[in-house]
């Protein structure tokens, strides 16, 4: 399985790029950031960090993140961030 950062640079994937992706489902899908990590798992200080490009979720996160958002990894990571096409 890839890593998060063999995926990034094949695909030119920033860690800005990933938390818009991850924010805009989560916006579509109407939960807070509360909501979202409570839901996920994932806590407020990793949410955080990858708001503020520190970090970026690793592959298994981005996975729960998808699943989450009953969506495939590749729908998170390449849709046009004006919906699902």
């Amino acid at each position: 399985m890839a890593s998060m950062m063999e995926i990034m640079l094949a695909y030119n994937y920033s860690e800005e790029y990933i938390y818009q992706r991850i924010l805009f489902f989560q916006r579509k899908n109407n939960y807070s950031v509360f909501q979202f990590c409570t839901k996920t798992g994932i806590s407020l200080r990793t949410y955080k960090r990858w708001r503020t490009g520190e970090t970026m979720p690793h592959l298994k996160t981005m996975i729960i993140i998808a699943d989450f958002f009953n969506i495939t990894v590749e729908i998170l990571l390449k849709t046009p961030l004006g919906g699902v096409a």
